[in-house]
Formats: C-alpha cells, sequence, structure tokens
C-alpha cells in the first residue's frame, strides 16, 4: 500500500502563460504589470503527468497578488495579444 503512493500521485499545478499584461487591478487601484497563470489538477504516474483536468485561468497582479479568475476565452485572448 504505501508503495502505490510512491508511485502515483495527484497535484495541484500552476503554469505561467504570459507576464506584463498592463491591466488595473480592483484591489490596489494600480495599473500593474500582471501574470496569467494556468492552474490545473494532474495525475502523475512516476513522475510523469498522465491526466489533466479541473483548469482555471488567473490574473495576478504584479504589485499586491489578487488573483482574478479569467475564462478561457479571455486566456485565449491575452495570450494571442501577446
Amino acid at each position: 500500500m504505501f508503495l502505490f503512493g510512491l508511485i502515483v500521485g495527484v497535484a495541484d499545478r500552476e503554469k505561467v502563460l504570459a507576464k506584463g499584461i498592463e491591466r488595473g487591478c480592483l484591489e490596489c487601484l494600480r495599473t500593474t504589470p500582471h501574470v496569467l497563470v494556468e492552474e490545473r489538477r494532474q495525475l502523475s504516474i512516476f513522475f510523469l503527468p498522465v491526466w489533466r483536468w479541473n483548469r482555471r485561468w488567473y490574473l495576478v497582479c504584479g504589485d499586491c497578488g489578487r488573483a482574478e479568475p479569467i475564462s478561457r476565452e479571455d486566456a485565449a485572448a491575452l495570450r494571442r495579444d501577446e
């Protein structure tokens, strides 16, 4: 049973998709560079990702760190504009 925990794992992963997106923040009320982050849950076997699900996208303020959830379409549009 203990060996199974070493071979298979489920974890939340974050990936930075874009940096330096100028946006106004609702928390600190400044126009600052934001970071576009994709968060997903991932099943790994022998440390290799096998299956990913529950994807979410966030814009994180570079000043105060507030994370604002955005849609998949908005995240794709921000990546195209980069």
